[in-house]
C-alpha cells in the first residue's frame, strides 16, 4: 500500500472502522463511506448485551474458537497472533476503557454507573479516526462498480460517482437489514465475475422438532454446565430448550460444525 494511497473503505462496521484507523496510521488518506445515517450501528446494538469485546483466553485455546476450511491452521494463527485478544484490550485501554475478564471467560468494558454500554467506546474510537484524518460520507449506499476503481453510490435521490487507488471491502452480511447488513452486496460482486459462496447464518440457535410432551415439561428452562459435542470440537456452557430448537453460547459456537457434519 502506498503511503499517499486515497482508499475507500465501504463499510463502517468494526471491521471497516479498524482497516481506516491502520491504513490512516501508515499514511493513507481514507474516507469510510456507508449506507447509514451514522457509523457502528450494529456495534451498538451488540453493546445491548454488555458488549461482548473478546476473550480472556490464553492463545492456544483462543485460536480454537477459529476454523475455516479455506485458511490453513497455521494461516489462521498468523492472522489472529498479529492483534491477538490481548492486543485488543490494550487497543480499548488507549481508548480510555478499561475492560474486564468476567467469569464466563468473556471480556467486556469495565461498567460506568454499573450499566455496560458500546456507546463510549466508539464515540472515543471515532475521535480517534478524526484525529488521523480519516473522513466519513455517511448516507452513501454502494450500488455499482466501474473500471478505474469508480464507485457508484446512491445518495438520497442521486447516484454519485468517486474514484479511488484502492478500495476495502467490510460489508458485512445479511444478518440485520436495519443495522445495515443487507447483503445486497452479493449480487454486486458477482456481476464483476466475483465468486460468492452463499451467505449462511452463524451465532444463532438450531431448530430441533421436540415432542409437546418435552417442550410442555422443558421449554425454556436452561440446561448448565454441558459440554456440548460436534465431531471432534466442543464447548462448554448452557443451553435453553426453545419450541422450536436450541439456544446458547456452545450452539452458537458449534454452529459452522453442525452444517459442515449435516
Amino acid at each position: 500500500m502506498k503511503t499517499s494511497s486515497h482508499i475507500a473503505i465501504i463499510g463502517g462496521g468494526p471491521a471497516g472502522l479498524r482497516a481506516a484507523e491502520v491504513a490512516a496510521s501508515q499514511g493513507a488518506r481514507v474516507t469510510v463511506y456507508d449506507a447509514m445515517r451514522s457509523v457502528g450501528r450494529k456495534f451498538l446494538v451488540a453493546g445491548k448485551s454488555g458488549l461482548n469485546l473478546t476473550s480472556g483466553d490464553e492463545l492456544n485455546r483462543f485460536l480454537s474458537h477459529y476454523r475455516g476450511n479455506d485458511l490453513p491452521d497455521e494461516l489462521w494463527r498468523n492472522i489472529i497472533a498479529s492483534f491477538d485478544n490481548h492486543a485488543l484490550r490494550n487497543w480499548a485501554a488507549g481508548l480510555g476503557v478499561e475492560t474486564f475478564v468476567s467469569s464466563s471467560g468473556k471480556v467486556f468494558p469495565v461498567p460506568v454507573n454499573g450499566i455496560i454500554k458500546a456507546a463510549p467506546l466508539l464515540r472515543r474510537w471515532l475521535e480517534r479516526l478524526r484525529g488521523l484524518g480519516v473522513t466519513f460520507q455517511m448516507n452513501h449506499r454502494w450500488v455499482g462498480l466501474e473500471p478505474g476503481y469508480r464507485l457508484r453510490f446512491r445518495h438520497g435521490e442521486e447516484t454519485v460517482t468517486r474514484e479511488h487507488e484502492t478500495i476495502i471491502l467490510a460489508l458485512g452480511g445479511a444478518s440485520w437489514p436495519q443495522t445495515g447488513s443487507t447483503g445486497s452486496w452479493v449480487n454486486l460482486l458477482e456481476a464483476q465475475g466475483v465468486s460468492v459462496r452463499p451467505l449462511t447464518s452463524a451465532n444463532c440457535g438450531w431448530e430441533v422438532d421436540w415432542p409437546p410432551a418435552l417442550l410442555a415439561e422443558a421449554e425454556g428452562l436452561p440446561m448448565k454446565n454441558l459440554l456440548v459435542l460436534a465431531g471432534d470440537v466442543s464447548r462448554r456452557g448452557e443451553l435453553v430448550i426453545t419450541r422450536y430448537g436450541l439456544e446458547g453460547g456452545p450452539i452458537y459456537r458449534l454452529g459452522p460444525v453442525i452444517r459442515e457434519m449435516s
